[in-house]
C-alpha cells in the first residue's frame, strides 16, 4: 500500500511541476508575441508618420501646383471631382476630418528638380473597434493617395489599421479649399 501511495504522491508532484513549467512557457510565448506585435505596429506607425512629415515639409504653394499639374481633380480622392486650384484641401464631416490634400515633391532627395505630385490622406474605417481611455472607438486606416497629373488617384501606402483619430489643425480653424498654404499645420494621429 505504501508503494502505491509513494508513487501516487510522486505522480502528483511531477504533474504539478510539469503543469507549472508549461504555464510559464506559455506565458513567456505570449509575452514574446505581444512584444513582436507591438514593435511591428510602432515601426509601421513611425514609418507612416515619417512619410506624412516629409510630404508636409515639402508642400508647395498654389502657384507651384498650378504650374506643375494644371487644374487637377481632387475633391473626392476616391471618385474624382471637378478641377480645382488650391494649396490645401481639408474636408471634414460632422466635425471629424475625413481627408486632406496638397501638392508636394515626388522625390525630396532631388530637391527642386523633383516632379510635383498631389497627395491625399484619407481616413478609412476598418470595421473593427478598440477600447481607448475607457471608450469604445472605431479603428481606421489612414490611406495615402497620389495623383501625378496624368491619371486618377492611386493608393500609395498608409498607416496601420490601428488609428483611432486623425486631426489637422489649420490656424484660424479653416477648412475647405485654402488658396494659400498656411505657415503652420498641426497634425495629430
Amino acid at each position: 500500500m505504501a508503494f502505491i501511495f509513494d508513487h501516487l504522491v510522486a505522480f502528483l508532484v511531477g504533474a504539478t511541476l510539469l503543469g507549472g513549467l508549461l504555464f510559464f512557457q506559455q506565458r513567456g510565448q505570449q509575452t514574446a508575441i505581444q512584444s513582436t506585435v507591438r514593435y511591428r505596429a510602432e515601426t509601421q506607425a513611425a514609418s507612416f508618420v515619417e512619410v506624412l512629415s516629409r510630404d508636409l515639409e515639402n508642400a508647395r504653394t498654389r502657384q507651384q501646383a498650378k504650374v506643375a499639374l494644371g487644374l487637377y481633380e481632387a475633391d473626392d480622392v476616391t471618385s474624382g471631382g471637378g478641377p480645382r486650384e488650391r494649396a490645401l484641401g481639408v474636408h471634414t464631416s460632422g466635425g471629424e476630418l475625413e481627408w486632406f490634400q496638397f501638392v508636394t515633391l515626388a522625390d525630396p532627395s532631388l530637391g527642386e528638380a523633383s516632379p510635383l505630385i498631389a497627395v491625399a490622406y484619407r481616413m478609412e474605417p476598418t470595421g473593427e473597434q478598440t477600447t481607448a481611455s475607457g471608450q469604445v472607438r472605431d479603428l481606421h486606416r489612414v490611406v495615402r493617395y497620389v495623383y501625378d497629373g496624368t491619371g486618377g488617384w492611386a493608393e500609395a501606402g498608409g498607416s496601420p489599421a490601428t488609428v483611432v483619430g486623425l486631426d489637422l489643425v489649420v490656424p484660424g480653424g479653416a477648412t475647405g479649399r485654402l488658396t494659400e498654404l498656411p505657415a503652420r499645420l498641426d497634425v495629430q494621429v
